[in-house]
C-alpha cells in the first residue's frame, strides 16, 4: 500500500532518474506545500479504523515536500496539471521505457522506484491497426522527443 510518506519518498528517488534520463528540467521541479498542491493517487485512509470508506479527502494533497513538477495543459481552456515525481516516473517508464543512456543498473532501479511496466508497443500498434485506429503513426511520439 501507497503511504503519502512512500509517495514522497519515491519521488526523491525518481528525481535524479528524470533528471538525468528523462529530459525533466530542474527549474520545473517545485516542492509540495502543505495542503496545496495534489497528487494522482488514491491512498486509503488510515483514519476511523471501522471506516469501510476506500478514500477519504485527508488524503489529496502530498506531504510538504515532495517532489513536484507541473505545467499548463489544455486547447482553449489551459489548466494548471500537476503531478509528483513519482507519476512522472511511473508514466516514463511505462510508455518511453528505458532510454538508451540507462546502464543495467539504473534502469532495475527505475523498474523498483516506479512498480511500473513499459509498453511493448508492438503489441499495442498491432492491437491498434486490428481496430482501425486513425492516429497509430504517432504512438510514441512523446517520447520521441
Amino acid at each position: 500500500m501507497l503511504t503519502l510518506r512512500t509517495l514522497k519518498k519515491k519521488s526523491k528517488q525518481a528525481q535524479p532518474i528524470l533528471l538525468k534520463h528523462y529530459g525533466l528540467d530542474p527549474a520545473d521541479v517545485f516542492l509540495a506545500e502543505r495542503g496545496v498542491n495534489h497528487h494522482e493517487f488514491v491512498i486509503r485512509c488510515t483514519h476511523g479504523a471501522g471506516d469501510l470508506r476506500p478514500y477519504c479527502g485527508c488524503n489529496s494533497h502530498p506531504l510538504k515536500g515532495t517532489p513536484m513538477t507541473g505545467g499548463m495543459s489544455g486547447g482553449e481552456e489551459p489548466e494548471w496539471s500537476e503531478s509528483t515525481l513519482l507519476g512522472r516516473l511511473m508514466d516514463s517508464v511505462r510508455w518511453c521505457g528505458r532510454p538508451e543512456t540507462m546502464s543495467d543498473a539504473e534502469w532495475a532501479q527505475a523498474l523498483k522506484i516506479s512498480g511500473a511496466t513499459p509498453v511493448d508497443y508492438d503489441a499495442l500498434v498491432a492491437e491498434m491497426k486490428a481496430a482501425d485506429f486513425p492516429d497509430i503513426d504517432q504512438v510514441g511520439d512523446e517520447c520521441r522527443g
